[in-house]
């Protein structure tokens, strides 16, 4: 059999039947999600879990050879006994796995972690993950929310009936403090796929979108949140400088109530995908940017489509398969020269 070698990141959600490890267990989520003295409220619409859509075969895309194809992903999989991403089944035993940075196990690889890997696949056999790196999107204290809407270093979590709550009760309270893993909505705001409880001591993260800049101040936004970087070099940015529009990682403290961090370290992260063009791409998550069908973006990286792109999935009250900002999508393609993603495969799972 002809091995297909496909080095493969996948931004995933980790949707699956293990339990938690390192906290205390699921708990009661009719309780768990509540706020006290919250009098409850509907929950926000979610994305539709286990969805049946597998990639093409890389072997049937251009360009493609006996020898396999390069590949690049950002995708959900689901943690049954091994890691499985759009119909392809990991093997993360060996692999190298590290957890807010820190070294862990594939038992610790647990429900709804923003997690990404890399390894190899051959095109009818399990994948065998060479690297799983996950990373929480915001770890901070409750400032305010309800039922199903947190606010945490400003940042709006919703939390859905399928969001994983690693507490148990008493109910949540403004003041305790949490760790998330999200998916992000086109407005910044946060879908919640994890949470859970987080010693009050831990210094706080927030990963976001920088906005507001000034730099004569050492000051920016990350949505409600405002971040001083008085006396901090920025780590990893390309040009060495913060700009508006970048993707950051912040670390510090809360200073001045709960509306500002004071930074201890700001890390550049990429929002686009890096890599050589003919590469295999995977991606899941929410359209961010949308001009049209042809032109879109999927978690901030640029999608393009033609006419030979399958388009398939979840249809408006018309019955038509509509593309639309914060639709959560399937995207599957290989990587142009420009960074752009040309997709064979578009599947709609649902209509924020």
């Amino acid at each position: 059999m002809n091995r297909m070698n496909v080095r493969v990141y996948l931004l995933a959600v980790i949707l699956g039947a293990q339990a938690a490890c390192g906290g205390g267990g699921g708990g009661d989520p009719g309780v768990s999600r509540r706020l006290a003295g919250d009098p409850g409220a509907a929950p926000p619409p979610t994305p539709t879990v286990g969805v049946p859509f597998v990639c093409a075969p890389a072997a049937d895309l251009p360009g493609s050879n006996p020898g396999g194809i390069e590949g690049t992903g950002r995708g959900v999989a689901r943690k049954v006994t091994n890691l499985e991403v759009a119909g392809q089944t990991w093997n993360i035993g060996h692999a190298s796995i590290l957890i807010d940075g820190q070294p862990a196990t594939s038992e610790q690889v647990v429900d709804g972690l923003i997690t990404t890997v890399q390894g190899t696949v051959a095109p009818t056999a399990m994948g065998t993950a060479d690297s799983v790196v996950s990373e929480t999107v915001v770890a901070g204290p409750i400032t305010s929310g309800g039922s199903y809407q947190l606010i945490v270093l400003g940042q709006s979590v919703a939390l859905t009936p399928d969001t994983k709550i690693d507490v148990s009760p008493p109910a949540l309270a403004a003041g305790d403090t949490v760790a998330i893993h999200a998916l992000v909505t086109a407005n910044g705001s946060l879908i919640a796929t994890r949470l859970a409880r987080r010693a009050a001591d831990l210094e706080y993260v927030v990963t976001g979108t920088v906005s507001s800049l000034d730099d004569s101040k050492h000051r920016f936004l990350i949505n409600a949140l405002t971040v001083d970087y008085t006396g901090v070099a920025p780590q990893g940015f390309p040009t060495g400088v913060i700009h508006d529009g970048d993707l950051v990682r912040v670390f510090g403290r809360l200073t001045g109530g709960n509306t500002t961090l004071s930074a201890r370290d700001v890390e550049f992260r990429l929002a686009t995908l890096s890599g050589h063009a003919g590469e295999l791409v995977a991606l899941y998550g929410y359209i961010t940017r949308f001009v049209s069908n042809a032109d879109f973006a999927v978690n901030g990286v640029p999608i393009t489509t033609s006419a030979a792109t399958d388009i398939q999935g979840a249809t408006d009250i018309h019955g038509n398969l509509v593309l639309a900002l914060n639709e959560v999508v399937y995207v599957c393609g290989t990587l142009v020269s420009n960074g752009e993603v040309g997709a064979t495969q578009v599947y709609i799972t649902w209509d924020y």
